[in-house]
């Protein structure tokens, strides 16, 4: 497969979704805060995800991402079950999955 290399406003679009997930962080002052932790690593991760997605060709990249996002969290709630004195947490799936959902619904 040939190697795709992003363009010098490809990098920077990254960088500048990256910071454009971060500043909206301060703006869910209701929400606790490990549900906002829980939604910037979702976001994070599907932003990323896509991203490298994009760059080896896929038609989908933000169903990538998307996945991804999910992918980890159900990995993370999993882990959680097993450990001593923590359970498998619902919200805090979603709360990954809605972070995901956020860069994935887009159009960046």
């Amino acid at each position: 497969m040939a190697e795709v290399r992003p363009g010098p406003y490809q990098r920077d679009g990254v960088k500048m979704k990256s910071i454009a997930l971060l500043l909206c962080l301060p703006l869910s002052a209701e929400v606790p805060m490990d549900k906002q932790a829980h939604a910037g690593t979702g976001a994070a991760i599907s932003l990323y995800a896509s991203e490298i997605a994009r760059q080896h060709g896929s038609k989908h990249p933000a169903l990538w991402g998307f996945g991804c996002a999910v992918g980890a969290g159900m990995a993370k709630e999993l882990i959680d079950r097993r450990r001593a004195g923590n359970h498998f947490d619902v919200a805090d799936l979603g709360a990954t999955a809605s972070g995901g959902l956020l860069t994935f619904s887009v159009r960046w």
